[in-house]
């Protein structure tokens, strides 16, 4: 590494003489990895101080229960692991790479020259020291005390540390499920978070677009349309990282058609074209069927002068309202089962227990887990197709009330 470069990708670089800096670059590499790839493993002998050239690593640890916990995220300008260092310990977490990133890795006797030798760089790991230790002491507060609004706030305030991170700059590439990793939130929690957050002032969630969009053959095929279709789906291959072409594609259908439109980046945040693809399609050919269904209940409700809201059973067994479930509907598949684990659990009191749900064709049998439904992770079946749909994991069996067994 040459020291044009070391100042450029460490901001601690200006507290050393040019000699200091000429000594940190020969024990100093660059390394590349792949999003998704553990760098480090707990009890791992690591003898590297790291820091974050570029994309974006989450430190975070499993408890002896099995329990993930989310430590910290790390940008590009973070600086880390200089405690393990000291003390010559193993790393006391895993170290993952949320994106594809690219690590500065300074050995150990580097690292130990610099401290006995380096005013300037000592002056820099106290204050790294002090700051690292208040955040680690509010890293309490938010396991036992904080919301999920307050833990995203939490964890975007720590991204943006002025300390830690004096480069960060105002701004920051990140996508919701990366930030509801670094949290220890799901994507959908994170995404309510930043519109709440966004809602007070606090700040500003906006995409950016790297290529123009070419609308004029969607433009030219609207009007074939009429008549022959009754909702649309719009599917991006990454809308999950940047969503403004799916956007721009479904603004343009709704003023010009009025049909309903599903996007693929409001169903999951996950990658996966082709299955986000295929959700999104399941989702726009429910939203008439459910529409009409839900428009008969609405109607029979004011009939019988009922005022209370219409509430429908999501998958995963939470209550969501009319107006969600028109916009999500394929969100509602496998809301049967998942109504009888909510309502098996709330005569029973029972919190784990197999659960069986007979009916005149089919049984299903699915599991409840410390009072909820577990969830299939890879997402709800549907006719033989997966989908990125969260919703109760269930075995279905074609024996019910009506089935007929007789012997040969």
């Amino acid at each position: 590494m040459t020291p044009d470069r070391l100042r450029a990708v460490a901001f601690w670089a200006r507290e050393l003489s040019d000699a200091e800096i000429e000594r940190a670059c020969r024990g100093l590499v660059e390394k590349t990895w792949a999003p998704g790839a553990t760098i480090v493993h707990r009890g791992d002998a690591f003898d590297y101080w790291t820091g974050v050239v570029s994309g974006l690593v989450k430190i975070s640890s499993v408890s002896s229960s099995g329990k993930a916990v989310s430590l910290a995220g790390m940008p590009a300008g973070m600086w880390f692991g200089e405690g393990s260092m000291l003390k010559g310990e193993r790393r006391q977490y895993d170290l993952v790479t949320l994106r594809e990133s690219k690590l500065a890795l300074m050995n150990r006797a580097t690292f130990s020259w610099l401290f006995e030798n380096s005013v300037g760089f000592n002056r820099f790991l106290v204050r790294q020291f002090n700051e690292r230790l208040g955040q680690f002491i509010a890293l309490v507060e938010h396991d036992r005390m904080l919301d999920g609004v307050a833990r995203v706030a939490r964890a975007i305030a720590w991204l943006f540390n002025p300390v830690l991170n004096p480069n960060i700059g105002s701004s920051l590439d990140i996508s919701q499920e990366e930030l509801g990793l670094i949290a220890g939130v799901s994507r959908q929690v994170a995404n309510r978070a930043l519109q709440i957050l966004e809602a007070e002032g606090l700040l500003r969630a906006q995409p950016s677009e790297l290529t123009p969009l070419d609308l004029s053959a969607l433009d030219a095929a609207l009007d074939s349309w009429k008549g022959r279709v009754s909702g649309v789906a719009v599917a991006g291959y990454f809308a999950v990282r940047n969503p403004a072409h799916e956007q721009a594609a479904a603004r343009l259908i709704s003023e010009r058609t009025g049909l309903p439109v599903t996007c693929s980046h409001h169903l999951s945040s996950r990658l996966g074209g082709p299955r986000r693809a295929l959700t999104t399609l399941l989702n726009a050919r429910l939203v008439p069927v459910l529409a009409r269904l839900l428009d008969s209940m609405e109607a029979f409700l004011a009939r019988e002068g009922i005022a209370a809201p219409l509430m429908v059973v999501r998958g995963d067994g939470a209550l969501v309202s009319a107006g969600f479930a028109r916009a999500r509907p394929v969100e509602t598949i496998l809301s049967g089962p998942a109504a009888s684990l909510a309502g098996a659990q709330a005569l029973t009191g029972v919190r784990d227990a197999f659960v069986a749900d007979i009916g005149g064709t089919t049984t299903d049998i699915a599991l409840l887990e410390n009072g909820a439904p577990r969830l299939d992770p890879d997402g709800a079946t549907v006719g033989g197709w997966r989908t990125m749909v969260e919703a109760v994991a269930m075995r279905t069996y074609g024996l019910g009330g009506d089935s007929e067994v007789a012997f040969d």
